[in-house]
């Protein structure tokens, strides 16, 4: 059984209100809430009863819903009865001017309990509908399910009848219509989601105050203008239109990639329906759209340790091999030269072989890190003496300006000394070959707590947060999704260029420490690398 979330109960209400006041009658707007309600609830019947002319009986009234074919005897049977006040479930409701829950209608006071019992009808619930104290209808609704009292359920359609019988009795058809949008409005400019509508040619007639913040469009910027222009991919409007047409009217979780005002990308889903004009014709389509991107990237970072993973652990077993045959070839060449004068020409190839070799190693050295062979010998270490090292390595005597902020009270880390600092050398390295003819680098590194709220693939914990920016030649944004993949490079392969492997250990050797490393960059625009470690603060 479903329970309507708030912002589609005011939904439906603004819906109901409409039908309301555009209804022909009382019967025709009565019809429409029953399906509306058994549709949103998941209830498979919904019935009427109307007093009688003398008000002396219930009477079978004219508007009911179902969408079930096992409904049609116990419907027809229905229609031959009336209820006195008192009397079955209608009566009882008529005159307590309560609502009422049977649970098990084959337990209940239920005249109708065999023709309910023959069409697997199991729970039933009475709603009146009041004006003035007077009970001007009564709506009931059944199930095929065994459901045990929902106050939220009787509360929700309770508050439906109760704007029925206000709305329509009073007549106060233009005031309550404005006074309803006002209300949605004030609703949905509220909720961090954007509710839109459009017409039949995929134009903004309606869209709420959440475009600002999702999209940096203000709402009056796109009213009028085509939904098909905020999609990254000019085909995934036709895309949406078919799988909506295809479900029926009614499409949740429709994923798709928009663009923003700002020219960048977000991922998106979409729950949107169909609606109709007072003549019942489809008029355009209304939805929520929600802002998955976070979500997107914590699925596409658990992808992508699963990736690694996998690639890692078959890396290390053929490094271990490869390591062993190397450690026989080394040995032979060392045996080799023994038997050679250092002025010899193949003693100088040997030489050459051997050097040939001990890179190979260190590329299996690499590789073992990589893999799940590679864990972390952790000790509690000073951050700020460890990433001075590596810069001094690297920078001295380049055209490259460092600039270095550390917080002055700044936690230790608990790692591996050796592992972190190839991390902070590759990221160094990285930064160095993209400012080939000097430029800018900055090293901040600051205490942090992680929460829920920061959306983050972390635990709950104290931080350090490490962030290298360079103003470098940036990365193509086609690539920046590629960056952590194994053998993934940009540049030339071999001993001297490229193995594709930098960053891919980077971020193995940073998962495997419990942190995460993310990189941030546009084309000539440089490049920001965050690194978060868990701190060995108590």
């Amino acid at each position: 059984m479903k329970h309507i979330q708030t912002v589609e109960e005011l939904l439906l209400l603004h819906f109901i209100t409409h039908s309301i006041i555009k209804s022909k009658d009382f019967d025709s707007a009565l019809e429409i809430t029953l399906q509306k309600i058994c549709e949103s609830t998941g209830w498979i019947y919904g019935e009427s009863w109307m007093p009688s002319a003398d008000g002396t009986r219930l009477e079978y009234g004219k508007a009911w819903f179902s969408n079930n074919k096992k409904i049609e005897r116990f419907k027809k049977e229905s229609e031959s009865f009336e209820f006195l006040s008192g009397a079955g479930l209608p009566g009882r409701v008529w005159s307590s001017k309560k609502p009422e829950w049977i649970s098990i209608i084959s337990n209940g006071n239920f005249p109708r309990k065999q023709f309910a019992i023959d069409a697997g009808l199991k729970t039933a619930i009475g709603i009146p509908i009041i004006d003035k104290n007077n009970v001007i209808a009564v709506i009931c609704f059944i199930t095929s399910e065994i459901l045990e009292k929902d106050e939220q359920i009787i509360e929700f359609i309770s508050n439906i009848a109760l704007q029925l019988g206000v709305f329509f009795n009073h007549k106060k058809t233009k005031d309550l219509l404005h006074k309803s949008e006002r209300e949605i409005r004030t609703i949905l400019d509220n909720i961090p989601d954007i509710f839109y509508r459009t017409n039949k040619d995929g134009q903004f007639i309606m869209i709420s105050n959440a475009v600002k913040g999702i999209l940096g469009y203000e709402p009056e910027e796109l009213i009028g203008k085509r939904v098909a222009d905020l999609y990254a991919d000019p085909d995934e409007r036709s895309k949406f239109l078919k799988k909506l047409e295809e479900s029926g009217g009614r499409i949740n979780g429709y994923e798709a990639l928009l663009k923003r005002k700002d020219g960048s990308y977000i991922w998106v889903s979409t729950n949107a329906q169909y609606y109709t004009d007072e003549n019942g014709n489809i008029a355009g389509v209304e939805g929520i759209v929600r802002d998955i991107t976070e979500h997107k990237k914590l699925e596409d970072e658990l992808l992508k340790t699963q990736k690694l993973e996998a690639i890692g652990l078959l890396a290390g077993g053929i490094a271990h091999d490869f390591n062993n045959l190397l450690t026989a070839i080394i040995g032979n060449i060392g045996l080799s030269k023994m038997y050679l004068q250092p002025d010899n020409k193949i003693f100088d190839w040997l030489t050459t072989a051997e050097k040939a070799c001990g890179q190979a190693k260190e590329l299996s050295s690499r590789l073992i890190t990589f893999s799940k062979g590679g864990l972390p010998i952790k000790n509690i270490i000073s951050m700020p003496d460890l990433i001075r090292e590596a810069i001094s390595e690297l920078l001295n005597g380049t055209n490259i300006l460092c600039e270095c902020n550390f917080q002055d009270d700044l936690y230790p880390a608990k790692i591996d000394k050796m592992q972190i600092k190839q991390v902070i050398r590759n990221v160094i390295i990285n930064a160095k070959e993209a400012m080939s003819n000097g430029g800018f680098l900055k090293i901040d590194a600051n205490n942090i707590t992680i929460t829920k709220k920061d959306n983050l693939p972390l635990k709950e914990w104290s931080y350090i947060k490490l962030s290298i920016e360079d103003n470098g030649k940036g990365i193509e944004e086609e690539n920046l999704a590629k960056i952590f993949d194994p053998y993934f490079t940009t540049k030339a392969m071999g001993s001297e260029k490229g193995s594709g492997l930098g960053l891919s250990i980077c971020h193995s050797i940073i998962k495997k420490h419990d942190g995460l490393i993310t990189v941030d960059s546009k084309a000539e625009a440089g490049t920001t690398v965050k690194i978060y470690l868990p701190s060995a603060a108590k």
